[in-house]
């Protein structure tokens, strides 16, 4: 955490070699089961990724082909904050794409932050999507509008059950998405 504080100002840059380290273990926290550091790592990346993202995101994307849902939602959700920070948008990021925004995915929180990630990247510049790929994305998410039953899980809280609905936060997410990709 000492080290997020003190790449937040704006005069840090990160040494080429450290750099290079960081990236080396910064994956693997990624899939922590402490949610805590799994933000720390999901915010370190962003920052690393703001400072330099060819070798940041080739790394993510190693790591993305790998890891769990849990890890590719907080690979995902690190390119979402780095992007935020800087309110650019790497050139390097157009060829991980279609991997990225893979919105077929059938786990709900990797599906939300690849739809979280889309809307991001239209929000900054809606013509850095490719065409083919806009009219993919655009085919594919209406998927996530659904209310599937799969997603309704029953809760016992004392002598009581209720009805969750775990992909609730799915469908607003795409529905903020399609609003700005109007």
């Amino acid at each position: 955490e000492m080290l997020k504080i003190d790449m937040s100002s704006k005069q840090s840059q990160i040494k080429t070699s450290f750099l290079t380290e960081l990236l080396e273990i910064l994956p693997t926290h990624f899939e922590s089961d402490s949610e805590h550091i799994r933000t720390c790592a999901v915010e370190l990346g962003g920052f690393m990724l703001s400072q330099n993202a060819d070798s940041t995101l080739s790394c993510f994307m190693k790591a993305f082909e790998k890891k769990s849902a849990i890890g590719k939602t907080s690979c995902l959700n690190s390119i979402k904050f780095g992007i935020g920070l800087t309110k650019q948008l790497p050139q390097s990021l157009k060829k991980y794409l279609a991997t990225l925004l893979n919105l077929k995915q059938t786990h709900v929180k990797v599906a939300r932050a690849a739809v979280e990630l889309l809307q991001k990247i239209t929000e900054l510049d809606s013509s850095f999507i490719s065409k083919s790929l806009f009219k993919t994305l655009s085919t594919d998410i209406v998927q996530h509008l659904e209310n599937r039953k799969d997603l309704i899980v029953e809760v016992q809280m004392g002598q009581m059950k209720m009805k969750h609905d775990i992909g609730r936060d799915l469908r607003i997410a795409t529905c903020h998405c399609i609003t700005k990709l109007e």
